[in-house]
């Protein structure tokens, strides 16, 4: 949540940053991904990672899941790539905290999938 707690700070700054996503793939077929770590990076050529996440105005989810499956197309080296499109105020163990709010296309075995997460 701390992750999501910067990204939030830095959507609400107005900063458009690029992160590199770090973590492993999880579940029987590898059908989840657990991202443990994120960095901020300049280009995506800099990411070594399982990912990439980028922030963005555009909070049309239709229209996200269709730019993000093209990016999943093109950047095959990826378990996943997530675009981080508005704030949020969640409740996490009786605090109230502001994040990011992500939808994320998942590399599956041989479909792209979509899910919303913050």
């Amino acid at each position: 949540m701390e992750t999501l707690t910067e990204i939030a700070a830095n959507f609400d700054g107005g900063r458009n940053d690029i992160y590199c996503l770090y973590g492993q793939r999880q579940g029987v077929a590898h059908e989840r991904i657990l991202v443990d770590s994120v960095k901020t990076i300049t280009t995506i050529d800099d990411c070594g990672g399982i990912g990439v996440g980028f922030v963005t105005r555009i909070a049309d989810p239709v229209l996200l899941t269709y730019m993000l499956r093209g990016l999943m197309t093109s950047l095959t080296k990826f378990s996943v790539v997530s675009a981080f499109y508005q704030t949020e105020d969640v409740e996490r163990g009786g605090k109230q905290l502001h994040v990011a709010r992500a939808l994320s296309v998942i590399r599956g075995p041989s479909i792209v999938k979509a899910a919303g997460a913050s």
